[in-house]
């Protein structure tokens, strides 16, 4: 769930963004503005920020528009430009690089498998890296 920032703490806005989607245009002024994805074990393996208008609200090219990011932390600081125009937006993307995991554990046949090793139960340890 991304929460949205001023870097002056005068506002704020948390939303729930399911996978594969995006909010509606969210108002915020004009301003480098931080934006985190919310929650413990985060996934994020890249951030893209990119805006269609300039400072004067004029449209523009595709630009960058990421100040700073940190995919550990799951934060981007974008500029947000000043525009009356409500085609002139930033899209911030998050992508999380996540998958579904498992380990598993077959019981030991002793009539087919001979004398049971080490016991009947195993403890996995997992490590990202």
């Amino acid at each position: 769930m991304p929460t949205v920032n001023d870097p002056n703490g005068v506002w704020n806005s948390t939303v729930n963004v399911p996978v594969s989607s995006c909010t509606d245009p969210i108002q915020v002024p004009a301003a480098n503005t931080t934006v985190t994805e919310a929650g413990t074990n985060l996934y994020v393996s890249s951030l893209t920020a990119t805006t269609n208008g300039n400072s004067s609200g004029n449209p523009i090219p595709l630009t960058n528009a990421i100040v700073s990011d940190s995919t550990t932390a799951g934060t981007a600081v974008v500029t947000i430009s000043p525009s009356l125009n409500p085609s002139i937006q930033t899209d911030v993307n998050y992508t999380d690089n996540v998958v579904q995991f498992k380990t598993c554990k077959a019981a030991w046949n002793t009539s087919t498998d001979g004398v049971q090793p080490g016991g009947s139960s195993t403890l996995y340890t997992s490590t990202t890296q």
